[in-house]
């Protein structure tokens, strides 16, 4: 009935969840796990469901070998599911993008079954619920899998008359990111910012030092590394033996105020759009704490209130 925790062994296996901005190579780095650019006839086998067809055409320059499902409707997605639980010899690697489009078509199912024009409150939960069941049977496949998400900015108020931006994958339903984020191993948030040489530098954020994104580490992932998700399932696969550092040391890799203005370059996909970075209320932009927070220290934290759209807690 138990075993012992150092006899169990998982095949390697790692999820992961990657979300962030258009344009922050999100559709190319999870199309290449498994796959060596350097050799054509690495056995890559990514079974790639995508919501968006205008996209495939990354996905094949990124990875020849990947096998690309497009879904035009939920009951789709359930039969991509089935059909990987059926051959898992097949693949290696499963790749959701985007959960929040595929979310949306079991939106447009529901309404369809129900004949209204918008979700009810009980449709919207049933919506939630419907995701997170899908979810988990991907997730508890025996293969590696990822989750891409897109990412939405929410405006939550702190003072009185201070104001932050949180950057969040973009789900529908209270807490579905955070429910997310813990049926994965790690999760990422994948920023552009510009490069010593002009051009337009990727990296995924593992470990912040706030609120402001919402990333989970794990083995040896670093703060930040490149976007390239072969090098994160190894360390995510590694055992943590570095001592992470601090705060500050984590959050001089966060994205910065600079990466909002890097321009768009040749280096840039040409299938996303131009990619943007997180703004911030308080004209910081990287997430840190400025001038003003840090005098008001923590007693400004307890004292936050609630307030509109502006996120309440």
């Amino acid at each position: 009935m138990f075993e012992k925790a150092a006899d169990y062994k998982d095949d390697r296996k790692v999820n992961l969840l990657l979300y962030g901005l258009s344009g922050a190579g999100k559709t190319t780095a999870s199309s290449q796990v498994g796959y060596d650019p350097n050799d054509p006839l690495s056995g890559a086998r990514v079974a790639y469901i995508l919501s968006e067809g205008h996209h495939r055409r990354t996905v094949a320059q990124a990875n020849p070998n990947a096998r690309v499902m497009i879904p035009t409707h939920w009951d789709q997605l359930f039969e991509a599911y089935k059909y990987i639980r059926a051959n898992l010899g097949e693949f290696d690697f499963v790749v959701l993008d985007s959960v929040g489009d595929l979310q949306e078509m079991l939106k447009v199912k529901v309404l369809k079954e129900s004949g209204h024009d918008s979700p009810s409150v009980q449709e919207w939960g049933l919506i939630v619920d419907q995701t997170f069941t899908m979810l988990r049977r991907f997730r508890d496949l025996p293969q590696t899998v990822v989750f891409v998400c897109t990412a939405k900015e929410i405006e939550e108020e702190v003072s009185e008359n201070r104001t932050r931006t949180l950057i969040r994958p973009n789900l529908v339903g209270k807490q579905s990111d955070k429910r997310l984020m813990a049926m994965v191993h790690a999760a990422g948030y994948a920023f552009v910012r510009p490069g010593e040489d002009g051009t337009i530098r990727r990296d995924i954020l593992w470990l912040g030092s706030g609120e402001r994104f919402l990333v989970k580490p794990a083995g040896a992932l670093p703060n930040t590394t490149p976007t390239n998700l072969n090098l994160a399932v190894k360390l995510a696969l590694e055992p943590s033996v570095v001592v992470r550092p601090e705060a500050d040391a984590a959050a001089a890799a966060e994205p910065s105020a600079d990466a909002a203005e890097a321009p768009t370059s040749a280096a840039a996909p040409a299938s996303e759009e131009a990619p943007s970075a997180p703004r911030d209320a308080k004209g910081g932009g990287d997430g840190r704490p400025g001038p003003a927070e840090a005098a008001e220290g923590k007693e400004d934290a307890k004292k936050r209130t609630p307030s509109r759209q502006v996120r309440r807690k």
